[in-house]
């Protein structure tokens, strides 16, 4: 895997997603699943991190898939104490509105995704919210894949690969690997439905002596550019993995 240069010399810090707690929030509570694969394998049950580490250690193999909501800077960072986290990764994950990108610390890799949500125009009585995205970070070492939502709607995968034995016992990337997939397939499906929203447009438009409301089009050119700005970095980052 090729070497990434230094992504942080002179960079802005971007805006965090929600302020800082001085509050001693439990890690716990951003946590929304903690499990142990082993060869292939997921053990049963939920685990805390720290019998999650004990278990790795006990196998002397196998991996910790983690998934955190939107945790504060202090929750972000007693987990990353735990696992060794990079302290540059730890300040970005718990930041939102990165773009996609894909960064290497030593032997650790930090991915960002944006994913993309869609409602149909009907359904909504603000037309801003037809497109919404929302971000996937994923923190990747050896024995470990740590995936941080902020604002994004998915699956909870760590159960739905339960059956796929020789994607699981590939490690940590074909988890990453397994979410860059169910996403990229969610863009497919969303570009499917907002052609069938133009060609419907397209049809109005053309109708003798209908009544159209121009806003529509301006509406549907923002929101393709929206998701548009959200999803064709990430093909960038991925040439570089």
């Amino acid at each position: 895997m090729p070497s990434v240069p230094s992504p942080f010399r002179g960079r802005k810090k971007p805006e965090p997603l929600s302020k800082p707690t001085s509050l001693p929030v439990p890690p716990e509570r951003a946590i929304e699943h903690c499990r142990v694969f082993v060869d292939g394998e997921s053990l049963p049950g939920e685990y805390s991190t720290s019998s999650a580490l004990e278990a790795i250690e006990e196998y002397g193999r196998g991996f910790i898939w983690v998934g955190l909501h939107e945790p504060y800077e202090s929750q972000m960072t007693k987990v990353a104490s735990q696992f060794g986290i990079h302290e540059l990764i730890v300040e970005d994950a718990v930041m939102a509105h990165q773009r996609p990108k894909l960064e290497r610390y030593d032997d650790q890799l930090f991915v960002v995704a944006r994913s993309v949500n869609y409602r149909d125009h009907d359904e909504v009585t603000d037309k801003r919210q037809i497109i919404s995205t929302g971000e996937i970070q994923m923190i990747m070492g050896s024995n470990f894949i740590i995936t941080v939502r902020h604002g994004a709607k998915l699956p909870n995968l760590a159960y739905t690969v339960e059956d796929e034995q020789d994607l699981v016992e590939l490690g940590p990337v074909a988890m990453a690997w397994k979410i860059l997939d169910m996403m990229v397939d969610r863009y497919s499906e969303i570009s499917r439905l907002i052609s069938i929203e133009v060609d419907e447009l397209e049809e109005e438009i053309f109708t003798p002596n209908l009544k159209f409301d121009v806003d529509r089009i301006y509406m549907f050119k923002r929101e393709v550019l929206e998701m548009k700005h959200a999803i064709d970095p990430l093909s960038v980052a991925l040439k570089s993995m």
